[in-house]
């Protein structure tokens, strides 16, 4: 008998217990972009880039390094939560190594008088509103109001936050997805579209924090290799870091890689690298 009521004793107490966990689960807020007026969010973003474009037993090499500070400030807010941002940048550093060993550098902090011509094309573009975009508290883009540095069908391919999240709150291993499309502008492309879906997979959750893996995938690729190049930046993979408690995407970690043979003819070869980091400036 003593071993019965204790058999009984311990199903009472884990039935206790997963009842206490579908109620805190139950009761955890689900993550939200918590948009609010006036909120400001600056964002440090490094990229390097690397393309070999191998021909005739040639590899030409380009390298570019990229570093800016960018600013979303929130300067509306309607009824349904959707928020309206406005995005400029503060701070651009641009490297650009060719294939004959030149370097050109523009840096809004620190102009090099011998790049007039870049400096005039860029400086017009910094401390000023480039963008004005809605957003809802789902992360998704509702419309590009504005875009004066490069087309507005961009923002759409390349998620400002990076992260639409799941109308519930999610748990470790479940998946949710985002379907959209990419639209090669020129000199990309002519205007070409194409479908494509990002994957997310949650990776942990707290309180806190939540970690999402980012996958890209292109529905239907093009069938020549130096089509399926210009497509290459609009694919990444990684991580995304989520302050749930503050309700904003906290660090991006991404990556682009492929290569593809016979681009230009038999032997011939072009590998794209791309590592890419966007990290909140905590204030």
């Amino acid at each position: 008998m003593e071993g019965i009521a204790m058999a009984r004793h311990m199903t009472l107490s884990a039935m206790a217990a997963l009842a206490f966990v579908a109620v805190a689960t139950a009761q955890s807020p689900a993550p939200r972009f918590l948009w609010k007026a006036d909120l400001t969010l600056d964002y440090k973003v490094e990229q390097t880039t690397t393309v070999n474009d191998t021909d005739k037993n040639k590899t030409d090499t380009f390298v570019t390094k990229l570093n800016l500070t960018k600013r979303w400030q929130v300067t509306e807010m309607d009824s349904a939560g959707v928020a309206t941002l406005q995005l400029s940048l503060l701070a651009v550093r641009m490297e650009t190594r060719k294939p004959n060993g030149q370097t050109d550098v523009f840096d809004s902090q620190n102009l090099d008088k011998a790049n007039a011509d870049l400096n005039k094309d860029m400086l017009q573009y910094i401390g000023q509103p480039i963008a004005v975009l809605r957003f809802d508290g789902l992360g998704r883009l509702m419309e590009v109001k504005k875009s004066i540095f490069g087309p507005a069908s961009r923002f759409q391919s390349d998620l400002p936050f990076r992260i639409a999240l799941p109308l519930a709150s999610p748990t470790v291993g479940q998946t949710w997805d985002r379907s959209y499309l990419i639209k090669l502008e020129p000199p990309q492309g002519a205007g070409e579209t194409y479908g494509a879906i990002q994957k997310y997979t949650c990776k942990s959750i707290t309180a806190d924090t939540l970690t999402v893996g980012l996958t890209t995938m292109v529905k239907e690729l093009p069938d020549a290799s130096a089509d399926r190049i210009p497509l290459v930046p609009f694919q990444p993979e990684g991580t995304i870091t989520f302050d749930v408690t503050n309700g904003r995407m906290k660090k991006a970690e991404l990556k682009m890689d492929a290569e593809f043979a016979d681009h230009r003819g038999d032997g011939s070869k072009y590998r794209y690298n791309s590592v890419y980091t966007e990290e909140l400036v905590q204030r």
